[in-house]
């Protein structure tokens, strides 16, 4: 799943930047059940950042 996620990130083209945060969100998730803290709280500020300027929809 890791590995999906980063990929979804990384891949080419202009994607959404909500995808992009999504993916980030689900790596963030996998590093946590990995017990990995480090690698959560990066991949869970990654995707606040991806997401901040988005607009919110209605």
């Amino acid at each position: 799943m890791i590995e999906l996620a980063a990929s979804a990130r990384k891949g080419p083209g202009a994607t959404n930047p909500r995808l992009h945060a999504l993916a980030a969100q689900q790596e963030a998730r996998d590093r946590a059940l990995e017990g990995d803290a480090t690698r959560f709280q990066r991949q869970i500020d990654d995707a606040g950042t991806l997401l901040r300027g988005v607009p919110r929809r209605s």
